[in-house]
This record gives structure tokens, C-alpha cells and sequence, in this order.
């Protein structure tokens, strides 16, 4: 009876994962066969090759972007080591930078941010089979199956256009590609050839990554010289929010511009803190494996303040969705290259900045009304 049971749970989970079989898999063929002219047993073949990943349904449901505060999610990118090596990858390539900003008016540093943020210039660019991606996401995620459906056809064009293993190419969960990390269709229709080698290469080749940004932009409207910051004014923010009685949950809010802090909070109420914390020119060597680790000894300093409640060192919690070879601290000849650690590995000192954060809680609001028991353990109202 059990071999019986793991036999049809096999044989369930093949057929979950043949997508060739999935019902809406039919528009999908259809579409590339008449339309495209594929033959109908390669798209087929592939669709059977494709995987159901539940960790890419996972990630998409609960992306950093909309689940993380900006404290939080700003220390993947505005951290000392992104930005040096942003630099140098300016310098390596100034003779390129100064053609491709002659031609399309974007300036190398809007290009070389964009790197940054997208493959670390091109260092990480996504370890997922796209194929595997987009099958995922147009058959398995309803929401916006209509979209990845129509960049799967994308992907099958997309690799015969440029002579690509269509179960080789690996991007990002969302079947993003490349240096710049674009999409099926937006590489169809911004990649360009820029090396001169004949196809838009945007996964090996450094100028025609750089130049397909600039024409992605540039077909989008980005101007010559235009403004691409503009300052604003929070009207008022200082003056305390009434907030209307049948509001179940209140959140204060915090906003910063320039040295100036400014608050939303209920009047007499108060609000809590995250406060960032760098140590410079720490040496080498401080602290010990076992006992007398630094971490733990500055963590037993700092958690010995009443109002602490949390601590983080260096890329904290941020790091738990990251993969071990995307958050480790990797060396060059001229140092490090990130700073995830917090300048602290193996509770010992490795000369990078210490740098941790501290979240504070808010005080007690004694002047808001609340209860409490007195002396003799009675419920009492605080006025």
C-alpha cells in the first residue's frame, strides 16, 4: 500500500510538471507555431523540460521591495564597497562611458548605478534557469500569469534570435537576464550591438551592456541634460496629527530632509528609533574565536541600554534571503569587497568598518492615559 502511494505521488508530481500538459500551455504553442513558426515538437520538448520551482512562486509573493522597510532594504545597496567598486568600474571603462554618453546623453554614473544595483557590474546576474522562471510564473502565478506567459513566447525568440541554449539561459527569479538584467522582450527590443562582434551579447559583453541601457533609457524619454531630481517640500510635518477616532492602528511616521528630523505622532505620544553605528580605523585582529568574541562583547555593551531591543551587525537581518555566494565577504588584491559581515568575522576584527544598528523603543507615554495596578495591586487608570 505504501509502494502504491510514493508510485501515484510520483507520477502526480511528473505530470504536475510536464507544462506541455498545463491547459493554458495551449495558447502558449499555439501562438509560437503559427505566429512565430516554431516546430511544434521543439516547443513542446522544452515545455517538458521546464520545472515548477515553488521557491520562485515564494519569492515572488513576498519581494524585498514591498516587504522590507527602506532602513532595511538600503543597506544591500548604499554601502561603502558597492560604491567603490562602481568607481573603479567607471575607470575601467571611461573610453566607453565617453562614446556611449556622446550618443545617447545618459551619464556614465546613471548607467554604472544601474549595474550596481541590478549584478554588482555584473558579478551576480541570477542563478535560475529562465525557462524555469517564466513557465513558473505564466502557469503556476495567476496574478500576472498573463505577462509571464508572454514573456516565455519572448524567450523562445529571444534564443533563436541570438543563436542562445534555451535550457543554458540563467537570470534572475523573475527571468530577468544579463548585466542590466532585462527582460525577454525588453532585450528583443533595446539589446543592441554595440562591441561590434554581431548580436547584442548583454550577458558577456561589457559595451553592449552599457549601450543597451543607455538606448533602453533614451527610448524612454531620458533628456539630454534634463533634470533627473527634484526637490520637494513635506508640507508641515512638524505639527502633531489628529488622527480620526475609528482608526484601529496608528503608525508613526518619520521623515528626513536634510539634517532636519521631523515626525507625525500622536500628540503626547512617542515613537521609537533605528540608529546607525560605524566604527572607523578598527584594527585588525581584535577580539577571539571563542570567548571574548567582539560581537558579543559589543552586543552585551550595547543591549545593557534599557531602550535597546534589537541589534544588527553589518548586512543583519537583510542577509537571511541571501544565498551564501551572494553574501559572503569575498577578497581582491586591493581588499575586500563587501562589508556583510559588519567588519566582524568569527568574533574577530578584520579592519573593515565595524558597523552595526540599534533599534530603540519608544518610551512608556506617560502622559497618554493607560492602565497600571497601584500598591495594593489594584487596576488604576494613568491620567
Amino acid at each position: 500500500m505504501k509502494l502504491l502511494f510514493i508510485l501515484f505521488v510520483l507520477f502526480s508530481n511528473s505530470m504536475l510538471a510536464d507544462y506541455s500538459e498545463h491547459p493554458e500551455a495551449k495558447d502558449v504553442i499555439k501562438t509560437l507555431v503559427s505566429e512565430h513558426g516554431f516546430d511544434e515538437s521543439y516547443v513542446i520538448k522544452i515545455l517538458q523540460t521546464a520545472k515548477k520551482q515553488e521557491r520562485i512562486l515564494k519569492s515572488m509573493s513576498s519581494p524585498a521591495e514591498f516587504t522590507w522597510t527602506w532602513d532595511r532594504y538600503k543597506k544591500l545597496f548604499l554601502e561603502e564597497q558597492r560604491i567603490s567598486n562602481g568607481k573603479k568600474f567607471i575607470k575601467e571603462n571611461t573610453a566607453l562611458f565617453i562614446k556611449v554618453e556622446r550618443e545617447f546623453g545618459v551619464p556614465k554614473e546613471i548607467i554604472t548605478s544601474i549595474l550596481g544595483v541590478e549584478t554588482r557590474y555584473g558579478k551576480i546576474k541570477g542563478s535560475y534557469r529562465v525557462l524555469d522562471s517564466l513557465a513558473t510564473l505564466g502557469f503556476d502565478f495567476p496574478r500576472r500569469s498573463k505577462f509571464f506567459k508572454s514573456e516565455l513566447i519572448q524567450l523562445f525568440i529571444l534564443t533563436r534570435e541570438n543563436n542562445l541554449d534555451i535550457n543554458a539561459v540563467q537570470g534572475s527569479y523573475a527571468g530577468a537576464m544579463g548585466y542590466g538584467q532585462f527582460i525577454s522582450s525588453s532585450y528583443r527590443a533595446y539589446a543592441i550591438d554595440y562591441d561590434g562582434d554581431g548580436y547584442a551579447d548583454l550577458f558577456n559583453s561589457v559595451p553592449d551592456a552599457v549601450a543597451s541601457i543607455a538606448n533602453y533609457l533614451q527610448k524612454h524619454g531620458w533628456k539630454r541634460d534634463g533634470a533627473i531630481v527634484q526637490k520637494v517640500e513635506i508640507n508641515k510635518v512638524n505639527k502633531t496629527y489628529k488622527h480620526q477616532a475609528n482608526l484601529k492602528k496608528y503608525i508613526p511616521l518619520q521623515f528626513t530632509e536634510g539634517f532636519q528630523e521631523e515626525y507625525i505622532i500622536k500628540n503626547g505620544d512617542s515613537c521609537g528609533a533605528i540608529i546607525e553605528i560605524i566604527a572607523k580605523n578598527v584594527p585588525i585582529g581584535l577580539g577571539a574565536p571563542v570567548y571574548g568574541k567582539l560581537d558579543a562583547e559589543i552586543a552585551n555593551g550595547i543591549m545593557s541600554i534599557n531602550a535597546v531591543k534589537g541589534f544588527e551587525l553589518g548586512g543583519g537581518f537583510s542577509l537571511v534571503d541571501s544565498k551564501g555566494s551572494e553574501s559572503r565577504d569575498e577578497m581582491s588584491p586591493e581588499g575586500y569587497l563587501s562589508n556583510n559581515s559588519g567588519g566582524i568575522s568569527g568574533g574577530i576584527s578584520t579592519g573593515q568598518d565595524v558597523k552595526l544598528s540599534i533599534a530603540l523603543k519608544p518610551t512608556s507615554s506617560i502622559n497618554k492615559e493607560g492602565l497600571t495596578i497601584n500598591s495594593l495591586g489594584q487596576s488604576e487608570q494613568i491620567q
